[in-house]
């Protein structure tokens, strides 16, 4: 089987296209919070007590180029929890000019682990390898995001965010459920789910209530326009399968039949009273995404 191009693989494989097929060192498919890096193979290192790592970024690295600033960038996302995995590439013998891809492995992916610093390799930045993960699980997933990936391109290509880094990083969290957006949202629901009053915080999703691609940059970083709920709760919101109305009772979709909402156990209501603008923002998601 002949692979397709590097460029082509981020794209039609794993669902996270290049920002630059000439420069970039990998991707962040935003909507899932996914980071694919191209890794050396070369730049495997086994240490002490059978740790294997790979690096990701040396200092001596060309750091006028896109390529290393957007690796930067990276690695600052996967810092903050975005999930990371390595497209392994095969160096072509060194010749005149920039190091250039012989090979890479196109069925399956490294997890990459938590980032450390190697004390014999202090300018570098290197990850801990997890299993191989096969191309076909991780692909479908993020293929399956559909037209939340260009949400954030249109984001990222705005040139007013451009100008302002840290509204263009504020937006890309809110959108993300992260940053400062979920901690203010958490905040107004005592960091709990907004129906069942789970506290586990890696089972919590802080999703918007007027749907991103429908809001204005206001309305995005707004905490009133989202809920922290379980994950399931969360899916079936986003998908328009439920709903509340402005007592805070559940809604329930006539598509979701009786004996599934007994399986994923629909009931109950929002734990605490909506204010003016929450109101609001459901009665969007009742009359635009609800799906009575």
């Amino acid at each position: 089987m002949e692979p397709p191009s590097i460029t082509q693989f981020f794209a039609s494989e794993l669902g996270a296209p290049l920002a630059n097929p000439r420069w970039s060192w990998g991707s962040w498919h935003e909507a899932t919070n996914r980071i694919f890096l191209r890794v050396w193979a070369h730049d495997h290192i086994q240490a002490q007590d059978q740790v294997r790592m790979v690096r990701l970024l040396r200092e001596d690295w060309t750091r006028t180029s896109a390529g290393y600033n957007e690796r930067a960038r990276h690695i600052e996302g996967i810092r903050s929890g975005a999930e990371a995995f390595g497209v392994i590439a095969t160096a072509a013998p060194r010749g005149a000019g920039h190091i250039r891809i012989q090979s890479y492995d196109f069925r399956s992916l490294v997890r990459l682990g938590a980032l450390v610093h190697w004390a014999k390799d202090p300018t570098s930045v290197f990850a801990l390898i997890g299993p191989k993960v096969p191309v076909t699980k991780i692909g479908t997933q993020t293929r399956s995001v559909g037209g939340e990936a260009a949400d954030i391109a249109e984001l990222i290509a705005r040139r007013d965010l451009e100008k302002s880094p840290t509204r263009r990083r504020a937006l890309i969290d809110a959108r993300l459920g992260q940053g400062k957006f979920r901690r203010q949202l958490l905040a107004k629901w005592d960091n709990a789910c907004a129906v069942t009053g789970a506290s586990v915080q890696e089972a919590l999703r802080a999703s918007h209530i007027k749907p991103w691609v429908r809001s204005t940059d206001q309305q995005r970083l707004d905490p009133n326009n989202g809920l922290p709920l379980v994950g399931t709760l969360d899916a079936l919101f986003d998908r328009g399968l439920i709903s509340f109305d402005n007592s805070g009772r559940m809604l329930i979709s006539d598509r979701v039949q009786k004996n599934q909402r007994q399986i994923l156990h629909l009931r109950g209501q929002l734990r605490l009273a909506l204010n003016e603008k929450q109101v609001d923002f459901l009665a969007f998601h009742r009359n635009e995404c609800f799906r009575g």
